[in-house]
């Protein structure tokens, strides 16, 4: 699905980092990324980079009341979005949106949706560098939450990419 591009509303840092990017990659790769759809919906998911509302205004979820707007939108089980490079989980029921922990495992139930905002993998906005992710566990309806400062910080590359983004060192950290 497809993110934002318009390099307006960029601070420059990811600015930079969206041009260094750009700049490798072929125009019919970055002509297939453009026409990515703003949403993706797989059995009882939707998949946005914004707000499912109205993904190409690029609003942000940033708490329950969002969650809950963001929720209105759509039918689906559960929302998956990004852009504020934030993790966030909320759990609706009925009106209500309630904020949930992002750290371990969240037990879903069965007659609630959610609203899960995985967070970063590079450039956190909350001052976080380690990467984050969730796993999905249909079987046992849970989701489970983890952090890693494992990822492969560009420094190691630098002698390979000379001319790549003077801040990537100190967006990302590794185990030493």
């Amino acid at each position: 699905m497809a993110g934002q591009e318009d390099l307006a509303y960029f601070n420059p840092f990811a600015r930079e980092a969206v041009e260094w990017t750009n700049s490798r990659f072929p125009g019919e790769d970055l002509d297939n990324l453009a026409g990515l759809p703003l949403t993706l919906e797989f059995e009882d998911n939707i998949y946005v980079h914004a707000e499912p509302s109205d993904p190409g205004a690029w609003s942000y979820v940033l708490d329950a009341d969002d969650a809950a707007k963001a929720l209105n939108a759509t039918a689906a089980r559960c929302c998956f979005v990004g852009h504020t490079h934030r993790a966030l989980v909320c759990c609706r029921d009925g009106d209500r949106a309630d904020m949930l922990t992002t750290d371990g495992v969240v037990q879903m139930e069965e007659n609630r949706r959610y609203l899960v905002n995985v967070g970063s993998v590079g450039q956190p906005r909350d001052g976080e560098p380690r990467a984050y992710g969730v796993v999905v566990d249909d079987e046992r309806i849970v989701l489970s939450f983890s952090a890693s400062n494992t990822i492969s910080p560009p420094p190691a590359r630098k002698s390979k990419q000379p001319d790549c983004p003077h801040f990537w060192p100190s967006t990302f950290r590794s185990d030493k």
